[in-house]
């Protein structure tokens, strides 16, 4: 093959930088110097809870003009699993919206095997035997857990709702300008099971809810029972839900043959339509194409702009 002189030349240089130490030889001077990453409009915090006899790490992230407007309330989003996905969800939540973004996560010095420990516990129901088929996987993730011996794997959802709502809130509250009537709650897989448990308790102190990819199977179908006693006692839920989860869940042998996340937010979605609530503001969507990850941030980001910024009461499903 032939090679033109101006392509030679060009080779010629490109070598010869090469062995002249041009760029192959490194500048003993250039390093990496460690520092904590630098985040403006985020403020931390570590907050001890009687009731759970644990210590949360908590992240608030500010708007850009909440300086600028002293007298004004938020609407306000507080975040599960808070130190995976507190970075995400204010990056989505606030390039829509402006509002507070707060997480609620376990320190990070604890290790992954405390985060797992914890979430299972926290963002699961009371009074349930795990003799049903999600029940025994739980059953044996509790072993590898390694839980504790007096401490319970499973059962702690009335608990943790009520440090959010005892204890959290009003530390919050007494320093943040939170908008109580435009407060929302948005969680993940277990965390997105907890964000719907937590709609159906009258202590619940949400007017919004973002659950994705929501492990319905927790508690063998504690949510419809949930479900089916709210609407005993009530003629109207006047809250807004978004439902979402990703199209790739709904033929996996584990997310939806055991964890039913597809088919338990189809059913959720059905039975809370079929109530005819007048104050309930409800979407479910499938993400085509996305799996249990990577729907989250889809299913953030239609929950907040569905809920926050363009609420829509009238809206239909399209078939």
């Amino acid at each position: 093959m032939k090679v033109s002189g101006r392509i030679r030349g060009t080779l010629g240089l490109l070598c010869g930088l090469a062995a002249s130490g041009g760029w192959a030889q490194p500048m003993g001077a250039q390093r990496l110097e460690p520092r904590s990453f630098p985040q403006t409009g985020v403020e931390s915090y570590q907050l001890r809870s009687t009731t759970m006899g644990r210590t949360y790490d908590i992240s608030v992230g500010l708007p850009d003009d909440y300086e600028a407007n002293p007298d004004m309330q938020y609407p306000t989003l507080i975040v599960t699993d808070g130190n995976r996905f507190f970075p995400m969800v204010r990056v989505v939540a606030q390039g829509l919206s402006r509002m507070l973004v707060i997480s609620i996560g376990t320190p990070f010095e604890e290790g992954g095997t405390a985060f797992g420990r914890r979430r299972v516990h926290e963002f699961s129901p009371p009074n349930w035997d795990m003799d049903d088929p999600f029940g025994r996987v739980v059953k044996d993730g509790c072993l590898r857990l390694e839980v504790p011996p007096g401490q319970e794997c499973t059962g702690g959802a009335p608990a943790f709702l009520n440090f959010i709502v005892s204890e959290l809130l009003p530390a919050l509250y007494a320093k943040y300008r939170i908008d109580p009537d435009d407060l929302g709650l948005y969680g993940v897989s277990a965390g997105g099971f907890f964000t719907v448990y937590t709609m159906f308790q009258e202590r619940s102190p949400f007017r919004k809810y973002i659950a994705s990819s929501a492990a319905m199977a927790y508690g063998d179908d504690e949510i419809f029972r949930l479900e089916e006693q709210y609407a005993a006692t009530h003629d109207d839920l006047p809250v807004g839900i978004y439902l979402g989860s990703g199209g790739l869940e709904l033929d996996d042998a584990f997310l939806e043959g055991i964890g039913r996340i597809s088919s338990g937010q189809a059913h959720l979605s059905g039975m809370l339509r079929s109530r005819n609530y007048p104050g309930l503001e409800l979407y479910s969507e499938i993400h085509h194409g996305l799996g249990h990850t990577d729907a989250a941030p889809v299913t953030l980001a239609r929950g907040v702009r569905l809920l926050y910024v363009v609420p829509t009461p009238s809206y239909v499903p399209r078939d």
